[in-house]
């Protein structure tokens, strides 16, 4: 993640941006995003499940209301979801990462369903005595059930979809593109080999 971090440093030295080596600080909020000196991502995730919490909690019992399911699942997708995903196309995302934004993502999903995301058994003692038992169904039956992906799958989708405009308009994106190729404009040397 250290390298991800001088990268964004380097592209922000070539594109002109201002930077003291005095100024620079832990972290700081730039048009939205949440940029960290060591570039992770947990203070930008952090800050989305915050914001996508403060968006669910906005709309207060609608979710829980006899809205149609289908209208529900579009207000979350495109409220809530687009606030989980929404410019993490270019992130680089670690498993605990993910697995925080689909773990918020499977509570919102199973609040949608309003306790169809589980079932009840009766079983019968020896005695006499009636237990019931409740069942949540499992993650893949609750998405299945609302046709939805997971973040996992969106977040891929959306990034393939960024690859290719950076491909189509070559000109506009050609630092990036330097940057996920590892050389930048400015250098000439070849890069370090293996041998030296």
């Amino acid at each position: 993640s250290m390298i991800v971090g001088n990268l964004r440093l380097c592209w922000l030295i070539e594109v002109g941006f201002p930077i003291k080596m005095s100024s620079l600080v832990g972290q700081t909020e730039y048009v939205g995003g949440v940029l960290s000196h060591d570039g992770s991502m947990n203070s930008e995730v952090r800050t989305r499940l915050d914001s996508a919490r403060r968006a669910w909690y906005s709309f207060g019992r609608f979710w829980s209301s006899a809205a149609s399911e289908k209208f529900k699942i579009t207000c979350y997708r495109s409220l809530i979801q687009t606030i989980l995903l929404s410019g993490l196309e270019s992130a680089v995302l670690t498993d605990d990462q993910i697995s925080q934004l689909e773990k918020r993502q499977m509570q919102y999903l199973r609040k949608i369903m309003c306790g169809r995301a589980c079932y009840k058994t009766m079983k019968q003692a020896i005695d006499g005595r009636i237990f019931v038992q409740f069942h949540a169904l499992t993650n893949v039956a609750v998405r299945s059930a609302l046709k939805i992906a997971t973040l996992q799958s969106e977040l891929r989708a959306r990034r393939l979809r960024w690859l290719q405009q950076l491909v189509c308009f070559y000109s506009a994106g050609s630092i990036t593109l330097h940057l996920l190729e590892g050389k930048f404009l400015w250098e000439k040397w070849e890069q370090v080999t293996a041998t030296g």
